[in-house]
């Protein structure tokens, strides 16, 4: 068995006369059809192989069904001409199962770093200049993504910023004369191609929310930004970053552990800072037009939902507990009747703002009450509205296992969390979740009222261990000065 680095373009040949799998199921096969999608791989691909397969299935992507087998369904191919692309990044573990199966018509090889084979010159080119003090940052489309806010401070600072979108046109804060591609696919592509290779080679930092930028050099620095503090939820296996990746970063020792274990990343890569998005806390004023566009001062008090996802779209499911509404505690109309009549009493507006990743929650059911208002990703715009100038003018907060609660800790007003499926749910806190509920955990709809009530009367019983626990996980993120703090340990100046 040989393993190859092939360019996009020599495996899309290398599909006309032989077999073509992907071992490997993840977010880097995702990112795989994603990044390729012009090469319309989901038509050339024989099958996804991964181990957690225990019964044949399919994969479905780019509105093709692709076979989804365990890795031994590959003997059947045996004497067949065959080449495997290994998406993940600790690859060595799958390359020594593959070895096992002793084929000679095996081929491997990792995810391609090119789409033609012309760029490995020009990346070797471009790889031998020097570094240029230039950040080169990706982020996903959150409504306030640490990235937006870490670029925001380096603009003010006059660093070079240059996003890397691969959505054509896109605009970032302002950087869209700075904005670069890696698609083949759009109207001056060859310039923009140039430019991606030269700042995929030369920028000094490559720094990343979701999807990672691969280093192309090991003098350059990649740093995840992360999605959130730390995770709740059993994610273990599930975050694939790069194997080189320089630091990530944790709001406290606390965090740090756990941080370092759920992202499957060293201890010493963990730096302590927290996130440049919870800088908005302090260093912003009041948003008056976003207060406005929310209708805050038409209410005595206002509260936002916050659930994370139960299931998504792409076929992933946390929690075995069907739901009515697609939240929790929401079970009938009889509770939506009585949750609205309890926020007519109190006059306080309940924001929903779902998971980007939810499966819709039922619009006709809920939002008809006057006191209700669902929010989504679309209703924000980098240039204006972001969540955590949202969550500055709220007066209390309802979520469960999502890891927004650490950011809300900062601004020290009262939490609930529904814990109605804990049992069912995937959580990573199994021994220890509890300790981390500065609030009332809400069973039924019954207690989400009592909580509004709470809320609506300035009844807060939590308030001290609210405050003790933001010492605790939030220690070296109550200063408003995160980005400052990450500039400093990165030597970006």
């Amino acid at each position: 068995m040989r393993i190859k680095e092939y360019a996009t373009e020599e495996i899309l040949k290398k599909s006309k006369n032989q077999y073509v799998f992907i071992f490997g199921a993840g977010n880097n096969t995702k990112k795989f059809f994603e990044e390729f999608k012009s090469f319309k791989f989901e038509n050339r691909i024989e099958a996804i192989l991964d181990n957690k397969v225990k019964k044949d299935g399919t994969y479905e992507v780019n509105g093709k069904k692709i076979k989804l087998l365990n890795p031994d369904a590959i003997l059947k191919y045996k004497n067949k001409k065959k080449l495997i692309i290994i998406t993940p990044n600790d690859y060595k573990s799958i390359l020594a199962q593959l070895q096992n199966y002793k084929d000679v018509n095996m081929t491997c090889c990792l995810f391609p770093k090119y789409f033609y084979k012309y760029e490995r010159k020009l990346f070797a080119f471009f790889c031998k200049m020097p570094l240029s003090k230039t950040v080169l940052m990706m982020g996903g489309t959150d409504t306030c993504g640490n990235t937006i806010a870490f670029s925001e401070y380096l603009d003010k600072k006059k660093i070079k910023v240059v996003w890397l979108d691969k959505k054509p046109g896109n605009s970032r804060d302002g950087f869209s004369k700075s904005v670069i591609t890696p698609s083949i696919n759009y109207k001056g592509s060859n310039l923009n191609r140039i430019r991606y290779i030269y700042y995929r080679s030369c920028s000094k930092w490559l720094i990343f929310e979701n999807s990672y930028i691969d280093k192309m050099r090991e003098d350059q620095i990649s740093v995840y930004l992360k999605h959130g503090e730390m995770s709740i939820k059993n994610v273990i296996g599930l975050i694939d970053l790069p194997k080189d990746l320089n630091y990530t970063f944790a709001a406290s020792e606390f965090s740090k552990r756990y941080v370092s274990l759920y992202n499957s990343i060293n201890n010493e890569r963990v730096a302590l800072s927290g996130m440049p998005r919870n800088d908005i806390f302090f260093n912003s004023k009041v948003d008056k037009k976003l207060a406005e566009k929310l209708n805050i001062n038409k209410f005595d008090k206002t509260i936002i939902w916050m659930p994370t996802f139960r299931k998504t779209a792409s076929g992933r499911n946390d929690s075995d507990n069907e739901r009515y509404t697609g939240l929790p505690i929401i079970k009938t109309n009889d509770d939506i009747e009585m949750l609205n009549n309890a926020l007519k009493n109190a006059n306080v507006q309940l924001l929903i703002k779902p998971h980007k990743y939810s499966v819709d929650i039922d619009k006709t059911s809920i939002s008809k009450s006057n006191y209700i208002r669902i929010i989504r990703d679309k209703d924000f715009d980098f240039n204006d509205l972001n969540v955590q100038k949202m969550l500055m003018l709220t007066d209390g907060m309802i979520t469960d296992y999502s890891s927004v609660m650490f950011d809300y800790l900062l601004l020290n007003k009262p939490i609930c969390f529904t814990v109605d499926d804990m049992d069912s749910y995937k959580l990573g806190f199994v021994d220890n979740y509890e300790e981390l509920l500065a609030g009332d955990k809400i069973m039924d709809i019954n207690q989400l009222i009592q909580f509004i009530l709470n809320v609506s009367e300035g009844v807060d019983p939590f308030n001290y261990k609210r405050n003790e626990l933001n010492k605790k996980l939030n220690k070296y993120g109550m200063d408003g000065k995160n980005s400052e703090r990450i500039c400093k340990y990165l030597g970006i100046e």
